[in-house]
């Protein structure tokens, strides 16, 4: 089917509490998120996301008088703004400015602070805005013309900010809105959103939703080839279970050519603290707060208290996205392929930490091979966000970033380091073979991520309204004991059929040798001729027994199964 949009009246926002700040309280004291969830790991290396362009793009713009936001370097919306809409498209919101903050905010203003400093503060900041009308003192928006809605994402993702086809885009994309649509993630803006991550490689950051544990996983956020986060509630500041508020549970799969299989897909990915967060304020008379009074004069020194909700863990989870992108410009520049979505989001779910609770449903299966067909869990995604072991994890490098696997061709494998990530390519009925080039430690723990896309595509033009769901490859992930060399023994299996994540985190029974395979299982549809092969990213974590004379390569604080790791907040 070829999709068309209509209208859409109104597109709800990840709601939140709207209490308003009169003054502009003091960011000292409290907890400092950058620090609990590892980000220095990065700024200590002297990355704070400078090589890369962030975007926060929903129903309006950023406010970059801020004293914390007045880097906003372009502000892309439709070039009707301000001419067909009475100027309401394209007006700043207090919304997109709390979240901004949290992604990407510097230190600034009469008494510049350290906690002003969102995670990604090096990072250029762009803003998009898609809303034709605001309704007024909520966080609800009206987008009546699909063309504001297309313009900014095109130009953010495919033509660059100056619409010229040549122009820089953004690396990584965060979009703080919902509708309030539960499914399948086949409507019309969840095909464009996963057809621009396709057509660019582009990272795409969205929260799950405010919705808690009954109501499901709204659009966009139901799609395949962005990163869904979940929130960590506060709990006394330790930022170690799910939030209540957080939308979780598993989504349907819908099959162009033979209909909707329910509730098959695990869509949260990882979890970010998204409680008690402190973040800059605007109440000027736009936007959401269109027609009320500032209660704060115009002042560019207020800070809102006690942000709750997924929008501001998923601003954390793109910050930490646009560290991870600045790296790898700097250090793997010569391969764009290091910065891809599909080996950015592989990275950060792959050194997530697994809370109390986490689980995936791995039983054993036939022979006695451990199975998942779930990957993640429903509630806790990949676990909980820990940039120190990103760092770790994305520092060790690839083996080979060519594009067709670790061994140079498809299906040929290859030896690689413990730890270590992959842009790989697996062709129809075959593998990719890595063989861990050292002992693995008995009672350590392996941990294994691959994602790959959905082929969606999509008119990227202003007037081309159509998408299409053209194919869908299923990949299976495997773990393989190695006896001198060859690999002998299934352990484990991820095999969810109907998504495009997969992922295993298993305690290793004795010490010696294993191998991950990447399987090319089964195309699910393919409705235009697709070629037999697909690209994907992977990442493994495990730990080795030292060489002789040599010192172990550390695990680096990966949590047992249902070990608690302690998280932190940003309430300052």
């Amino acid at each position: 089917m070829t999709h068309r949009p209509g209208a859409l009246a109104v597109v709800l926002l990840a709601p939140c509490s709207l209490a308003i700040v009169t003054s502009g309280p003091s960011l000292e004291g409290g907890i400092n998120i950058n620090q609990k969830i590892g980000a220095d790991a990065f700024y200590l290396a002297g990355y704070t996301g400078s090589r890369s362009i962030v975007i926060n793009i929903e129903a309006g713009h950023v406010w970059s008088g801020h004293e914390s936001l007045g880097h906003v370097q372009a502000f892309l919306q439709h070039p009707a703004a301000g001419t067909l809409l009475g100027g309401q498209l394209g007006q700043t919101d207090f919304h997109a400015t709390w979240v901004a903050s949290a992604m990407a905010g510097r230190t600034g203003g009469v008494s510049p602070r350290e906690r002003q400093r969102g995670i990604a503060f090096g990072a250029t900041l762009w803003s998009g805005a898609i809303a034709d009308s605001f309704v007024s003192g909520t966080t609800s928006f009206n987008l009546s013309n699909n063309a504001y809605f297309r313009n900014p994402y095109r130009r953010a993702m495919i033509t660059g900010a100056d619409d010229s086809g040549t122009g820089p885009t953004a690396d990584v994309i965060h979009s703080a809105w919902l509708t309030g649509s539960v499914n399948a993630g086949n409507d019309y803006y969840t095909l464009y959103l996963d057809a621009a991550a396709k057509a660019s490689g582009k990272t795409i950051v969205i929260p799950a939703g405010n919705r808690g544990p009954a109501n499901g996983i709204s659009s966009p956020a139901s799609g395949f080839n962005s990163i869904c986060v979940g929130a960590l509630g506060s709990n006394n500041s330790q930022f170690d279970q799910v939030g209540t508020f957080s939308s979780r549970g598993s989504v349907s799969f819908q099959n162009p050519a033979t209909g909707a299989v329910p509730g098959t897909r695990a869509r949260v990915d990882i979890l970010a603290p998204g409680d008690d967060l402190k973040l800059a304020y605007y109440g000027g008379s736009t936007g959401g707060n269109t027609g009320l009074p500032d209660p704060t004069g115009g002042a560019n020194d207020s800070y809102a208290d006690f942000r709750q909700g997924t929008e501001y863990a998923s601003a954390i989870v793109a910050g930490a996205a646009a560290l991870v992108v600045d790296y790898a410009k700097d250090r793997y520049a010569s391969n764009s392929k290091s910065w891809d979505a599909r080996v950015i989001k592989s990275v950060l779910l792959n050194s997530a930490d697994k809370i109390a609770g986490w689980n995936n449903n791995m039983v054993p299966g036939a022979g006695g091979v451990m199975l998942t067909t779930q990957a993640l869990d429903l509630a806790r995604g990949a676990g909980a966000l820990n940039l120190n072991r990103t760092f770790e994890q994305f520092r060790a490098g690839p083996d080979r970033t060519t594009g067709t696997g670790v061994g140079g061709e498809p299906g040929t494998g290859g030896s690689v380091k413990a730890i270590g990530w992959d842009y790989g390519n697996v062709t129809s009925a075959a593998s990719c073979n890595y063989m861990i080039d050292r002992a693995l430690a008995a009672g350590s723990t392996l941990t294994i991520t691959l994602n790959w896309f959905a082929n969606r595509t999509a008119g990227f033009g202003d007037d081309e309204t159509n998408t299409f769901d053209a194919s869908f490859v299923n990949l299976d992930l495997e773990v393989w004991r190695v006896v001198d060399g060859v690999m002998t023994t299934m352990l484990a299996t991820s095999k969810t059929s109907f998504g495009n994540t997969e992922h295993l985190h298993l305690t290793l029974a004795s010490e010696g040798e294993y191998a991950i395979r990447v399987k090319w299982t089964a195309f699910l549809y393919n409705r235009v001729g697709d070629p037999a092969n697909i690209d994907y990213g992977l990442a493994w974590y495990g730990t080795a027994i030292p060489a002789p004379g040599g010192a172990a390569v550390l695990l680096g604080g990966i949590a047992a199964i249902g070990v608690v790791s302690r998280r932190r907040s940003r309430q300052e």
